[in-house]
């Protein structure tokens, strides 16, 4: 991955605003600040956020625009999935 498509995807990240984020991103958000706000035992708030992220993660592999976003997103995304899974099959 080159330095230019790096920079690419997080200028397109910073400029999002909160309308912009995905719902299962908010969510995810939403699960960590009630984890923190409630201290949640960690084992529920780890499954809560888990799937949260999981979720997050699809939807931008579905909403990639163009082939660069295509071509540099879907490797990174694919292996934050496989991370993500096998962090909670451990």
């Amino acid at each position: 991955m080159g330095r230019n498509s790096l920079l690419l995807l997080q200028s397109r990240y910073w400029k999002c605003t909160l309308v912009e984020i995905a719902p299962s991103s908010a969510g995810a958000l939403a699960a960590l600040k009630r984890a923190r706000e409630e201290k949640v035992k960690e084992f529920n708030a780890f499954i809560s956020i888990a799937e949260k992220l999981l979720r997050a993660i699809e939807d931008v592999g579905r909403n990639l625009d163009g082939t660069l976003e295509k071509k540099v997103g879907k490797p990174i995304i694919a292996r934050l999935h496989s991370f993500l899974i096998q962090s909670t099959m451990a």
